[in-house]
């Protein structure tokens, strides 16, 4: 979904991650945008404000941003799909998003889960 005039929300093209991005938010993921309302992780939040000071300095870390223009849960969400199975996807999926399925998978099952395997 994209704003549109008048502030209505139009159907994004099915080329493109939103929908992926949409079912992060299952996995309980912020958005990593905060223009047409985006939902920001509370670490940007301070005094019931916006903390752009923490944005810029945590920006490029390995934690949710506060605007991403490649991440899945930020505006590479809005990045067309190429087509093909060989194709490079779109927008970026950084480490911590895995720990956060990792969470929930452990909160469902009871069980401890890992990230990666060994050999």
């Amino acid at each position: 979904m994209l704003p549109g005039k008048n502030d209505s929300w139009l159907d994004n093209p099915a080329d493109t991650n939103v929908v992926a991005h949409e079912c992060g938010h299952m996995f309980n993921f912020p958005d990593e945008y905060w223009e047409f309302g985006g939902w920001v992780h509370k670490m940007y939040i301070k005094n019931n404000e916006l903390d752009f000071e923490t944005g810029e300095k945590l920006n490029g870390n390995e934690v949710w941003q506060m605007r991403s223009s490649s991440n899945l849960m930020g505006y590479g969400a809005l990045n067309a799909i190429k087509p093909g199975p060989k194709s490079a996807p779109s927008a970026t999926v950084s480490p911590h998003y895995l720990e956060y399925i990792r969470r929930h998978f452990c909160e469902l099952t009871h069980k401890t889960w890992r990230i990666g395997y060994e050999m």
